[in-house]
C-alpha cells in the first residue's frame, strides 16, 4: 500500500494501514502504554519517521480535558493613562483564542505606585500555584522577592520590563535603550534649526522603573559630545499641579525640546503650549511614548510632535501564547523577544486603530 505524503496531513489511520495493525495498536505505541510486540513497535515507528509524522499535541490536550492555569501579574488597567488597558486587550484576546485548548488566565492586579500593595498582590500570586506566570515586574527589588517565592519549576515570562539576572523564561517588550536613542535622534531632527547651545529636557517619573531609566540613558547617549545639553527632571507621578510647577521652573529660553519617557506626555503637552503663549516664545518640541487616548488627542492637535509606541497589546498576547506553548508543547521561547519601535505622527495616526477603553471580559 502506498501513501501520498503531499496530499494531506498524516493520520494515525494511515500509519495503521501501512503497518498492517489496528489504530489502537498505533495509539498504544505512540503513547508507550499497553501491550505490543517489539517488532510491531519498530515497524510502526519506522513508518512514522518515513512519513515525518508529528502528533497534534494541541488536539491531544483538548481531548485530555485538563486546564492549564496562567497567572498574569500586572498594574491596574487604568494606571499610567490607561496604558495597561492596551496590554490587557492582548492578554484577553489570547485567553479567548486558547480557551478551547484548556487555557485559564487569572489576572492579579497591583498598584504600581504602592510597594506594600505590590508585595501583597505578589504574595497572592505565589500562593496560587499557577502552571505559568506572565509578569510585568515594574518594581525591581519587590519583583525579585516575588519571583523568589514562586516554585522554581514554574516558567515565568516578563513583559514590558525586564529584570537583569532574574530567573525568567523569556522577556517580551521593547529594547528600551534603543527606544531612547531613537527619541534622541528624532529630537535632533526637530531642533536642527535651533542651532547650537540649545538643551533638551527629559521628564522622568519619580517611580523606580528599570526600563524608563534605560530610555533616558539611551536618549542622553545621542547628545554625548554634542553642543546641545540634556537635563533630567524628576516629575511627580500623581500630582498634576506639581508637574506643571516643575515644568515652569525647568523650562528656560534655551529649552528647545522635551522628552517624556512614559505614557504621560499629554500632561505636559497642553501646559507647554500655555507657557510658550504666556512667555511669547516658541513651544518646545515634545516627544512621548504610547498611543493612549489622551496622547493620541494631543498628537492630532499638534501639541505632541512624535509618539513612540511599543505595541503593548502584542506583548500581552505573545506573552500568554508563548507561555502556553511552553507548558503544552515544551517549546522554549527566545531569551528575549523585542517588539518593534513604532514612530507615530500627526500624519499617520489616523491609520492606526483607536485603543478601546472598555475592559474585555475573559
Amino acid at each position: 500500500m502506498s501513501f501520498d505524503r503531499g496530499s494531506k496531513a498524516t493520520r494515525i489511520k494511515d500509519i495503521a494501514d501501512l503497518a498492517g495493525v489496528s489504530i489502537g495498536t498505533v495509539d498504544r505505541i505512540l503513547h508507550s502504554r499497553g501491550r505490543f510486540s517489539a517488532n510491531t513497535a519498530e515497524r510502526v515507528r519506522r513508518i512514522m519517521d518515513e512519513l515525518d509524522y508529528r502528533p497534534n499535541l494541541m488536539a491531544q490536550r483538548l481531548s485530555m480535558s485538563k486546564t492549564c492555569r496562567i497567572g498574569v501579574f500586572m498594574p491596574w488597567p487604568e494606571q499610567d493613562s490607561a496604558y495597561w488597558r492596551l496590554a490587557l486587550d492582548g492578554i484577553n484576546q489570547a485567553s479567548r483564542d486558547l480557551a478551547p485548548f484548556g487555557l485559564c488566565v487569572e489576572l492579579i492586579h497591583y498598584d504600581r505606585y504602592d510597594a506594600a500593595v505590590f508585595m501583597q498582590a505578589g504574595r497572592s500570586l505565589a500562593s496560587r500555584h499557577f502552571d505559568g506566570i506572565l509578569m510585568a515586574p515594574l518594581l525591581s527589588d519587590e519583583s525579585n522577592a516575588i519571583v523568589a517565592m514562586v516554585d522554581s519549576l514554574v516558567p515565568i515570562v516578563f513583559f514590558d520590563t525586564d529584570l537583569p539576572g532574574a530567573p525568567r523564561l523569556s522577556f517580551i517588550g521593547q529594547d528600551s535603550r534603543a527606544g531612547g536613542r531613537l527619541a534622541g535622534k528624532l529630537m535632533n531632527l526637530l531642533t536642527a534649526a535651533s542651532g547650537p547651545g540649545v538643551e533638551a529636557l527629559v521628564l522622568m517619573p519619580s517611580a523606580e522603573n528599570e526600563h524608563l531609566r534605560q530610555r533616558a540613558s539611551g536618549f542622553c547617549e545621542v547628545f554625548q559630545g554634542s553642543t546641545r545639553s540634556v537635563r533630567i527632571a524628576v516629575e511627580s507621578d500623581h500630582d498634576l499641579p506639581a508637574l506643571h510647577a516643575a515644568l515652569e521652573a525647568a523650562i528656560t529660553p534655551a529649552t528647545a525640546a522635551v522628552y517624556v519617557s512614559d505614557a504621560s506626555a499629554h500632561f505636559s503637552a497642553e501646559y507647554l503650549s500655555v507657557i510658550a503663549s504666556v512667555k511669547q516664545r516658541k513651544r518646545p518640541s515634545l516627544i512621548g511614548y504610547d498611543l493612549v487616548p489622551e496622547n493620541r488627542f494631543c498628537l492630532e492637535a499638534g501639541d505632541i510632535d512624535f509618539l513612540l509606541t511599543q505595541r503593548p497589546d502584542e506583548q500581552g498576547y505573545d506573552g500568554v501564547n508563548r507561555l502556553f506553548r511552553k507548558l503544552i508543547l515544551d517549546e522554549n521561547p527566545p531569551d528575549h523577544v523585542f517588539t518593534p519601535i513604532d514612530i507615530v505622527t500627526r500624519e499617520n495616526v489616523a491609520y492606526l486603530p483607536v485603543a478601546r477603553l472598555e475592559e474585555l471580559a475573559v
